[in-house]
């Protein structure tokens, strides 16, 4: 069970700064970092000269931090759009990095592989004692930046949210909307660092967008969209785990597959989704063909239903259908085979009447 809580407590930890990222339009710093700080692990190493060292993290952390400020000194002094800039920061530095391994550490165990997609299951293997408890390494490294995130943004949700839908207006009012984006893109830069020693860096970059926009589409709410980024990612790592027990897969390209069906589901299924709408549009012309018919029997004053399918070119189903909708809600009446509109109908009538004025005016 290491694997899924160091799973579940990464997921959780990248959603909550990854809603922001999301928000502000820079979803893909997250992907630009997760490739830069292998520049920063490579430079630890060199540094030195141990696998093990603290100077690897370190190395990673600045270098993810300095990958966020550079893309933003190229937004600021060349007026580049963000994802432009990014494009140009994360292939050069990650490149630099490839070069570096190919050319001076080909003996050394930096396995691109690993690092791109990583192996949560090796999380057990490396373990710390807490409180007299044994816990994945991984897993007490991800509950501290979690708690940290979680602090950060409860701490000042109000100056997040106001500087992340309207930094001028935030400004004015004396926030100091820099410095939080600053503290910001430094947690981003730590979470994903992290993240990638534990889960590598796809997963990272999935963890970081995909529950977030899958939460966007079933609510605008803040609150709401970071709650259930998270339910998101948890359910996304419950699932990749057992998947990729069942199928003797890797756990994180099952749990980013995951993340990606899940959100594609909710993109066909929510209620504005692709299947919403085509839903809404049937319902609307259901709605329109009742309406049409109870404006035609109060205008022809009673009808025989038998007469109805020819007069409006339906089906005899679809008449009778229609029908039924109209008696269920007491808008008319049959009487002998004879249709006529009850007080209740007459009154929807003048109803329908007044709103289509309204909306030719």
């Amino acid at each position: 069970m290491g694997a899924l809580s160091v799973l579940i407590i990464t997921a959780m930890s990248c959603s909550l700064v990854g809603v922001f990222l999301v928000l502000r339009n820079l979803a893909m710093v997250s992907d630009a970092i997760s490739h830069t700080v292998l520049l920063g692990i490579v430079a630890g190493y060199f540094v030195a000269h141990d696998l093990d060292s603290p100077f690897l993290f370190l190395g990673a952390a600045l270098f993810g931090v300095f990958t966020v400020y550079a893309i933003e000194a190229l937004v600021k002094k060349f007026n580049l759009k963000n994802d432009a800039a990014t494009g140009l920061v994360f292939p050069l530095l990650f490149a630099i990095a490839i070069i570096i391994i190919s050319k001076f550490a080909r003996n050394v165990h930096l396995d691109i592989d690993v690092v791109l997609s990583g192996e949560v299951i090796f999380a057990s293997l490396n373990t710390v004692t807490v409180f007299g408890m044994t816990f994945p390494r991984t897993f007490v490294e991800m509950s501290v930046v979690f708690l940290i995130n979680f602090l950060f943004i409860i701490l000042f949700y109000n100056q997040l949210k106001v500087s992340t839908f309207d930094g001028q207006y935030a400004a004015s009012i004396g926030i100091a909307v820099s410095l939080l984006h600053f503290v910001l893109m430094t947690l981003v830069s730590i979470t994903t660092v992290v993240a990638f020693n534990a889960v590598g860096s796809i997963l990272v970059i999935s963890f970081m967008v995909a529950p977030v926009l899958s939460a966007y589409l079933l609510s605008k709410r803040l609150y709401i969209m970071i709650l259930l980024s998270m339910i998101y990612g948890i359910g996304n790592s419950l699932l990749g785990y057992w998947l990729a027990i069942h199928f003797d897969v890797s756990m994180t390209g099952m749990s980013a597959t995951l993340a990606f069906v899940t959100f594609l589901l909710t993109f066909i299924f929510y209620p504005n989704g692709l299947i919403g709408k085509q839903m809404k549009h049937l319902q609307l012309k259901k709605r329109y063909q009742m309406n049409l018919l109870l404006v035609y029997l109060a205008e022809e004053k009673e009808q025989n239903k038998e007469e109805l399918s020819d007069k409006l070119n339906w089906s005899e189903t679809k008449v009778e259908k229609f029908i039924r909708k109209l008696v269920q809600k007491e808008y008319i009446e049959v009487t002998e085979n004879i249709l006529c509109l009850t007080t209740k109908g007459m009154h929807y009538k003048e109803q329908l009447n007044l709103l289509s004025a309204e909306t030719s005016d």
